[in-house]
């Protein structure tokens, strides 16, 4: 009796997690689907370089990422990027190295609400080993969450209109 995968597909696995999840292997899923309470779908696939806004326009997403962190970009508005280490995100002394800001909005449980102030239209719900699991936006007119949320009273469960979550429990960006 033989036991395992046959070679061809031991190699399409070999070559899938080479293709698609970078060689640093720390990018374990590259694609995250995100539906709001309407219906409405936003989209980031990093593996294809595009993300697709809740208007349903398709961008273009750039890598920014190295050794240290993970980051994707517009170029123009929206933005992400976190330590690749769990663990490095706790030493703010770390933040300075990330290509956007982290501004920590609200912690509860294993969950961090991110506003990048370099890109504020955007709150990201992060979890650890999940990474980003939500994303809050309004296109029109956009939101300025950096501001919003700064002023007396500013709460994250005041966005929930805007939020859009992971369809999968799961997101993109994920650290290790």
């Amino acid at each position: 009796m033989k036991i395992g995968l046959p070679i061809s597909v031991s190699l399409l696995v070999v070559l899938y997690l080479f293709l698609f999840t970078g060689s640093s292997g720390a990018e374990l899923i590259n694609e995250g689907r995100y539906r709001s309470s309407d219906g409405r779908t936003l989209s980031v696939i990093t593996s294809a370089g595009m993300w697709q806004d809740s208007a349903g326009k398709i961008r273009k997403l750039y890598n920014c990422g190295d050794e240290f962190q993970i980051c994707f970009s517009d170029g123009r508005d929206f933005g992400f990027s976190f330590p690749r280490k769990c663990k490095d995100w706790l030493d703010r002394s770390n933040n300075e190295r990330l290509r956007f800001r982290i501004s920590l909005v609200a912690v509860l449980h294993e969950y961090l609400w991110i506003v990048f102030p370099e890109r504020p239209n955007y709150i990201f719900q992060y979890a650890d080993s999940r990474g980003v699991v939500g994303i809050y936006n309004r296109l029109d007119p956009p939101i300025n969450f950096a501001n919003a949320l700064g002023k007396v009273g500013g709460n994250v469960s005041n966005f929930e209109k805007f939020a859009f979550y992971s369809v999968t429990n799961v997101g993109v960006a994920a650290c290790e």
